[in-house]
This record gives structure tokens, C-alpha cells and sequence, in this order.
């Protein structure tokens, strides 16, 4: 690169000029290779999101098909004749194992392409005023209202109900995601609770259970995706629910936050703004 400034005197008379000659050649190559590099990387992540689709879509297909074959062994097993309650329960048990265990399957890779998508900015994002009282309401009831043991969600309300602008299906997954996690982690202990605040320049969502908590030195870590608690690992899961919540969350200009003690329980707060 050159460049080339006049000289004036006082007299505005041109003597001559100052000509600085600048090698960029290192810069050029530097700037080529990182743009090769953005390149490539866009490539890959295109590979990685079209991969994850066509992942998920063929382990549905073969799992569909295992879920119909344990649905007629199930049936089978009740009409055949001359079974020993032993045998029969047993079988029972297995199909009932097998039912689990697809269902899993099913989470994981649901999760895994939701993943694929937040990364390739796909999620489709479509807010409106709702009545976010009648939702959670509803949400409880449908999904959590015939639960094992007799458990429950305890849901209570303060200040002055309001629409609030939020994406019901984005909604949705963070609630039950929350809510399936407060119970799987405080098995045998107190009900979890559920708690909306409908405060004057916001409104606040805490979702509070009473189980193992979460060990002080791994707190920084658990909106990384496919962490998992060390004291988590004999319970179901992979490790992206608080990655998905906290980018929906995010989506929402809202904020998730938490507070946790071992073996005390952990409360989670989400504030949506209105």
C-alpha cells in the first residue's frame, strides 16, 4: 500500500511530496485466512444442523417401530392362555422398560435437534399477550396433575394479574422442563412450588423444590450444554434442558437466574418483561 501526502509552505506552493510505502501482504494473507476460516465454519455448521435433522428423523422411524411391537407383545401377553401371574408381570415389566426407554430416546434426540436449531438460529419465535396466570394453570393441570405418590405442583399468584408478551410454545418446554425437573430431583421430599409476581416493571416466575441441590463448586457450570451434577449422575437426563431454557428465556428479553444448597433444594427465577 502507498500513500502519498503534499507538502505546502506558507506560501500554499506545492515542494513536494511525503510517499509512505506500507507492506500489508501479512495482513492481507492474515485477513484471507479468516475469512476461509468463517467460510468453513458456516459450511460446518450447516453440515452439523442438516445432520442432526436427518439423525433424528431416522431414529424416530425405528423407534415407532419398536414402540408398535411392544404395544402388540403387550397385548399378546394379556390373551394368551395358561400364563403364570409370575411369568406375565415379568414380561409386563419388560415391555413397560422397553415403553421407558423409547421414550428417552425420544427426549434426547428432541432435545438434541432443538439444539441443532438454536445453533443455526432456526427457532421460530412467535410472541403475543397471553394471560400467563391461566397458562401456567393449565400447563399444571395437563401435564402434571396425576403424578406418582400422590405428588403435586403447588402454584400460587401475587400482585395484580396482567397479559404478559411471551411465545406459548417456548413457554411451554421451559415450564415443563423445569417443573419435570424439580420433581426427578426431589424425589421423597416436600412438593416443589411454582410462584408468579406480577411486580410493577416486571413479572417473575420462581419454580422452588426441596431435593438434592446443586454442589457449590459446579453452579458456574450448569448452563453449559450436556453438563451434569455429579450428584445427578444415577438420574435420567443429558445435560441441555438449562441450556434450552436459559436461550428461550433469553429470546423473551428475560432473565433466568438460581440459587441452590445441597441437599436443600434449589429455587429457579425467571423475569419476563412486560
Amino acid at each position: 500500500m502507498v500513500d502519498i501526502t503534499p507538502l505546502y509552505d506558507q506560501q500554499n506552493s506545492l515542494l513536494g511530496y511525503i510517499i509512505i510505502e506500507t507492506d500489508i501482504s501479512e495482513k492481507k494473507n492474515a485477513e484471507a485466512e479468516i475469512k476461509d476460516t468463517l467460510n468453513k465454519e458456516k459450511k460446518l455448521n450447516v453440515l452439523k444442523t442438516k445432520f442432526v435433522s436427518l439423525a433424528s428423523h431416522e431414529f424416530r422411524t425405528p423407534l415407532a417401530g419398536i414402540q408398535l411391537s411392544a404395544d402388540i407383545i403387550n397385548l399378546l401377553v394379556g390373551k394368551i392362555q395358561n400364563v403364570d401371574i409370575d411369568t406375565q408381570a415379568k414380561l409386563n415389566k419388560h415391555v413397560s422398560r422397553i415403553s421407558s426407554e423409547i421414550f428417552r430416546m425420544t427426549e434426547i434426540m428432541n432435545n438434541v435437534l432443538l439444539m441443532g436449531k438454536i445453533d443455526a438460529e432456526r427457532v421460530q419465535f412467535y410472541p403475543a399477550e397471553n394471560d400467563l396466570f391461566q397458562f401456567l394453570e393449565d400447563n399444571i393441570k395437563q401435564s402434571f396433575s396425576n403424578l406418582p405418590n400422590g405428588r403435586k405442583i403447588k402454584f400460587t399468584c401475587q400482585g395484580n394479574r396482567r397479559n404478559v408478551l411471551f411465545d406459548k410454545t417456548l413457554m411451554d418446554h421451559i415450564l415443563k422442563n423445569l417443573l419435570s425437573n424439580a420433581l426427578k430431583y426431589s424425589e421423597g421430599k416436600a412438593d416443589p412450588e411454582i410462584n408468579l409476581i406480577f411486580d410493577e416493571n416486571e413479572v417473575v416466575i420462581t419454580v422452588v423444590d426441596f431435593g438434592i441441590g446443586i454442589p457449590e463448586s459446579e453452579q458456574s457450570s450448569i448452563f453449559q450444554s450436556f453438563f451434569r451434577a455429579s450428584n445427578t449422575l444415577s438420574i435420567q437426563g443429558i445435560g441441555l434442558g438449562m441450556v434450552i431454557i436459559k436461550q428461550f428465556i433469553e429470546q423473551h428479553n428475560g432473565t433466568i437466574s438460581f440459587k441452590s444448597e445441597l441437599n436443600k433444594g434449589t429455587t429457579f427465577k425467571l423475569t419476563l418483561p412486560y
